[in-house]
């Protein structure tokens, strides 16, 4: 591929939610979609997928943008191994305002400290495989980033006489009819001042009445696919996030 040439893009699961809402957006960009011989490989598969996708990559000598979520430690391994060979993207989120959000969340993470407790909130459609998503864990990892720390991160309480732990940071995930996305992150008070702090909430939600709408919201997210693609092939032999790009 060189300057001149536009950018092809071939597809793990092109039949998919997100599949075909990037290769609509790759229509009106003007990209082409090449099932076999594209210059980027786009993942937004399922876990069980992802080891193909990566190997195809490195067979084929081309970058790769992975936007599974729900990964575990065994592919973020392979992700790894992969970047030393191709060029890795991973962005569990491609949308513009969840990369502005995350960096709000680091922000007032670093500005207000670990006495704050976060709780992170988290609203998808009903199809939604995995939770936390991938975005709620994006933006935990901002908010560790920002306090300096790994992330200490509680999921899906359930039981009684429960103590929340010094600087963890606590995920929260609902499921439901055809809500695209709505993600929250919530910085709470020190819990020993006498009369509480305030509380900041840190919101990013899309709402639609109907299939269409729900669509073209995940367009503007897939259109951003479409402008990381041409980023990816710059990166050369690397893992990039999202919040970098």
């Amino acid at each position: 591929m060189n300057a001149a040439q536009p950018i092809r893009i071939s597809l793990t699961a092109p039949n998919g939610r997100m599949g075909k809402a990037i290769a609509a957006a790759a229509a009106e960009s003007g990209v082409a979609i090449d099932p076999d011989g594209g210059d980027v490989l786009v993942d937004f598969s399922a876990l069980a997928v992802l080891k193909d996708s990566i190997e195809r990559a490195v067979s084929a000598g081309i970058p790769i943008l992975v936007g599974t979520t729900g990964l575990d430690q065994n592919a973020d391994r392979q992700i790894a191994e992969a970047a030393k060979q191709v060029a890795v993207l991973k962005a569990p989120n491609t949308s513009l305002g969840v990369a502005l959000l995350a960096e709000l969340v680091e922000r007032a993470a670093r500005v207000l400290g670990p006495d704050w407790d976060i709780e992170i909130a988290e609203t998808h459609h009903r199809m939604k495989a995995d939770a936390p998503s991938g975005t709620a864990l994006f933006l935990g990892e901002a908010a560790a980033r920002g306090r300096g720390t790994p992330l200490h991160a509680e999921r899906g309480r359930d039981s009684t006489g429960l103590k929340r732990q010094q600087g963890s940071i606590g995920f929260a995930s609902l499921r439901g009819g055809t809500v695209a996305g709505r993600k929250g992150d919530c910085g709470c008070g020190n819990p020993g001042q006498e009369h509480g702090d305030p509380r900041y909430i840190i919101e990013n939600s899309g709402h639609r009445s109907s299939t269409y709408n729900t669509a073209v919201l995940m367009f503007s997210s897939s259109r951003n696919v479409i402008k990381s693609t041409k980023y990816v092939p710059q990166l050369r032999h690397s893992k990039e996030s999202w919040h970098a790009v």
